[in-house]
């Protein structure tokens, strides 16, 4: 135990007086604080923080009964710390209570001035209400027996009992008012200045008038109007779908043997049959095919026979659109009549070349037409200088265009490529490169790169399937064999038209009799034989092309 606590150790309470000794037994009348300590949890060292400014004097230790009643008892050491703190130790885990006496008045805290009632009795019963904060209530209610005896830590001599009441006495703490020393109260002295309005009068002399005529000069200004062609490649035109017009309908070439159908069938699925959508304004043959962004034209052609070696040929150039079913409307004239003549076209014109008319005589100028309206019909110029023998028929040779030029093959006579451009006039020969063998009663489809040219005829009576093509962009000696259509036997008058990413070839001849077959094949990669893909609703050769 420490210094401190020992010489406060004789504290002293007398039971009878209600008052506390110290010391010599000098009664000690000063208030008493009492701090209420309580250890719920069992320990063997409590530790309490004396949190009230004050000098300690003794602490009254209760242990929990368990039943709710304490029992005084008496710890194994008792000690203050250096720090204010109060450390109780016991022999064994104990709960219980502390009340702390202390001597010094401290702020916000209630002050008890004891006033001890002191009922002499042979029972203990000590009933304590402990300070301020009376919470748990420090009871102490032991269970007496006949000799007396609290158990379990402390012995009792049943002599006194001590029934201590404390009625606490509140002591305010102070109240501070706190009043001003000087009130300032500001004068302010506010002198106006003076306002002054100034008046004015105006004096109006007039001086001269001045009358001014304007010289207008107008400068023109001369706003140009730029017209713009278009030239469109045409990969950049997405093509869904292909029309196979007109031609001969079944059997040998013969008076009663022309169609006027237009099928049509999609690029992108499968199909079995193409459809009908609409028909020629007039049953024809031969004639040549164009397409624009929106319509399909059949240009030129033949109606038929004057005579069994006559035919007749035309210049309609009749149009249908791609939107809807219909049938085709008249909307000009080439300048000549022609049939078996080659169709091309760019973004803005549709191009008939060469050709036979009545007569078969043979017809060596291009014509070109505007897609626009109004339009007329202009000849670009002629591509062969030196015309073949009148029994050449070159009514079924092949053509084919690149965005910027027009490629022709001729026919028995010759394996000669020319070439034409589609954007100024011109005239002469422009032969470009060979064609592999010679072929009659062959047609012609284009990538965007190159020109295809497939089946026909030669000698007459033998059938050439191969499928031969040539570049646009370089100069070629002879066209490379790539593939052939199929079946093995070809087909001779089929009519061409190509997707962006594949050839087409329709109909056609075997011997003597008209086909509705339908051949694809790639541009992309090698092939060895064309795909039936499906068929036509009626079957024809010598017919015309769209594509959409």
């Amino acid at each position: 135990m420490s210094e401190k606590l020992s010489n406060l150790s004789r504290v002293i309470f007398d039971k009878m007086a209600g008052e506390f000794f110290i010391g010599n037994d000098v009664a000690y009348d000063g208030e008493i604080i009492i701090q209420q300590y309580v250890q719920s949890e069992p320990a063997d060292v409590w530790r309490i923080d004396l949190n009230i400014d004050g000098e300690f004097l003794q602490a009254f230790v209760f242990l929990d009964n368990g039943d709710g009643t304490y029992s005084i008892a008496t710890p194994e050491s008792l000690e203050q710390t250096e720090l204010d703190e109060l450390v109780i130790t016991f022999n064994t885990k104990v709960s219980g209570l502390v009340n702390i006496l202390l001597t010094t008045e401290t702020r916000d805290l209630l002050v008890v001035t004891p006033t001890p009632t002191v009922t002499p009795t042979s029972t203990l019963t000590p009933t304590p209400t402990m300070g301020a904060t009376p919470t748990p209530t420090a009871a102490v209610t032991p269970t007496p027996t006949s000799s007396a005896t609290v158990t379990p830590n402390a012995t009792v001599t049943p002599t006194v009992t001590v029934t201590p009441t404390f009625t606490p006495t509140l002591t305010a703490t102070e109240l501070v008012t706190i009043t001003p020393t000087t009130t300032v109260t500001p004068t302010f002295t506010v002198t106006p200045t003076a306002t002054v309005t100034p008046t004015f009068t105006p004096t109006y002399t007039p001086t001269q008038v001045v009358t001014i005529t304007p010289t207008l000069t107008v400068t023109p200004t001369l706003t140009p109007t730029l017209t713009i062609t278009p030239t469109v490649s045409p990969s950049t035109v997405i093509l869904s779908f292909g029309y196979f017009v007109g031609g001969h309908n079944n059997g040998p070439e013969g008076p009663t043997t022309f169609s006027n159908v237009i099928d049509r069938f999609p690029f992108s699925s499968p199909f079995a049959t193409a459809t009908n959508i609409g028909s020629l304004s007039t049953a024809t043959a031969d004639s040549s095919g164009q397409s624009s962004t929106i319509d399909g034209y059949a240009t030129g052609g033949s109606t038929g026979y004057s005579n069994p070696v006559t035919r007749i040929s035309i210049t309609n150039i009749r149009r249908f659109p791609f939107s809807s079913p219909t049938s085709s409307t008249d909307v000009g004239n080439l300048t000549t009549d022609r049939w078996g003549s080659i169709g091309m076209s760019t973004a803005s014109d549709g191009f008939a070349a060469i050709g036979m008319n009545t007569g078969y005589s043979t017809q060596s100028s291009i014509e070109s037409f505007p897609f626009s309206s109004p339009f007329a019909v202009s000849v670009r110029g002629t591509i062969i200088s030196t015309a073949p023998p009148v029994n050449s028929i070159i009514a079924y040779v092949a053509g084919v265009g690149s965005p910027t030029t027009g490629y022709i093959t001729q026919s028995a006579e010759s394996t000669n490529i020319w070439s034409f451009p589609f954007s100024t006039p011109f005239s002469g020969d422009a032969v470009v490169g060979q064609l592999a063998a010679n072929r009659n009663f062959s047609r012609g489809v284009k990538s965007s790169t190159r020109g295809y040219i497939a089946g026909g005829s030669f000698p007459p009576g033998t059938v050439i399937n191969t499928i031969t093509s040539f570049p646009f962009s370089t100069p070629f000696a002879t066209t490379t064999n790539g593939g052939a259509l199929s079946p093995s036997n070809g087909f001779r008058g089929a009519a061409g038209l190509q997707s962006n990413t594949d050839g087409y070839f329709n109909g056609g001849l075997s011997g003597t009799t008209s086909v509705n077959i339908i051949q694809s094949f790639p541009f992309s990669t090698p092939f060895a034989t064309a795909s039936d893909i499906g068929d036509l609703s009626l079957a024809r050769h010598a017919a015309s092309t769209a594509q959409s």
